[in-house]
């Protein structure tokens, strides 16, 4: 852990789920940052020992409240994190907020005003946007956008088996509480990726699909324009399926104006110019250090979270209260559940 007298950032974590452990890695490990408090409404057997050195608060405005704490992290569920989040904005403190932000799109509009109006900052967390992987690939497309290249095409897919990861029993299976299904789940994890390497982008076609077993839609397929007057030509589709038994595909290809394809699969964690002789393959990026006496070592996850926060602290030291993914991801997502309701309204 960081020394106390070298700290920018104290930090206090609201929610202590699966991926709790990451935050708290890559707040303990960044050279500007300590992790002060955590919070967790029902304490679970083992926490007293497993979180000893932070201060253990039962009610999050507890934690909000600590005077020492002027960075508040949310990793609770979707439905808790707009009043959260406002209550910790109105006490001047930084928040950065696990995706999907809110179950409703005004939560996240309403929090970013509050944020300018108390000059503090808000922060979305898309950890799929910071995979070392995404990172290479930002690289190679500025690379080709500086040259004069345009993207007119991409294709994301994502399919994996849910179940590998929440039990049936889940609350990311509630809409009231997870703001519904593969969609908001995992498709706001690919549309991060796709905005942070090609600009903002706006859904036109919506398909989702069910399962009688879940209450949430468990497949999409979404058609998408660039939204950007200058990314005008860009064309995209995202197809999902949380049911699938096969190989997991977290794939996505960005094809140029100059017919460079760039294709990168974070399932099998690796990145390819289809232009050139040869696949370039991605050496495994190790942006922590050594990891053998830690309780979290660098797994993709964890890479991403280390990025999160680095992301994060970056943004609190410049003026601009909102990062620069921002609302985009999560607005794309809740235009596509807007579509699919206007179109049943229709028939």
């Amino acid at each position: 852990m960081a020394e106390e007298a070298n700290v920018d950032f104290s930090v206090g974590l609201v929610g202590l789920g699966e991926i709790s452990c990451y935050f708290i890695n890559a707040v303990e490990n960044h050279p500007r940052s300590r992790m002060v408090a955590v919070c967790r409404r029902r304490p679970q057997e083992g926490d007293a020992e497993k979180y000893k050195k932070y201060t253990y608060y039962t009610d999050w405005k507890n934690l909000v409240d600590d005077a020492r704490v002027n960075v508040v992290i949310i990793a609770t569920p979707p439905s808790t994190h707009a009043e959260i989040t406002a209550y910790a904005l109105a006490l001047n403190k930084r928040v950065i907020s696990e995706k999907p932000f809110s179950i409703q799109l005004a939560d996240a509009h309403n929090c970013i005003a509050l944020a300018n109006k108390h000059k503090t900052h808000l922060n979305f967390a898309y950890h799929a946007a910071m995979n070392p992987l995404t990172n290479v690939a930002k690289e190679r497309v500025d690379a080709l956008l500086a040259k004069g290249d345009k993207v007119i095409k991409v294709h994301a897919i994502y399919k994996e088996y849910v179940q590998n990861y929440h039990n049936g029993q889940s609350w990311i299976f509630n809409a009231a509480i997870s703001g519904g299904g593969v969609l908001i789940d995992s498709g706001v994890n690919a549309i991060s990726v796709v905005e942070r390497l090609c600009g903002k982008l706006e859904p036109k076609v919506v398909k989702l699909g069910y399962s009688p077993d879940l209450a949430v839609e468990t497949s999409a397929y979404v058609e998408f324009v660039g939204a950007d007057s200058s990314n005008n030509q860009l064309v995209g589709t995202l197809t999902q399926d949380w049911l699938w038994k096969g190989d997991e595909q977290r794939e996505i290809s960005i094809t140029f104006s100059s017919g460079t394809v760039l294709r990168f699969c974070f399932a099998q964690d690796f990145l390819s110019t289809q232009s050139s002789k040869e696949a370039e393959p991605v050496k495994e990026v190790d942006l922590v250090g050594k990891q053998a006496e830690r309780d979290v070592h660098l797994t993709p996850m964890a890479a991403e979270y280390v990025n999160v926060v680095k992301f994060a602290f970056e943004e609190f030291d410049r003026e601009e209260m909102v990062d620069a993914l921002g609302v985009g991801p999560f607005e794309f997502v809740m235009k596509c559940y807007e579509l699919v309701k206007a179109e049943k309204a229709s028939l």
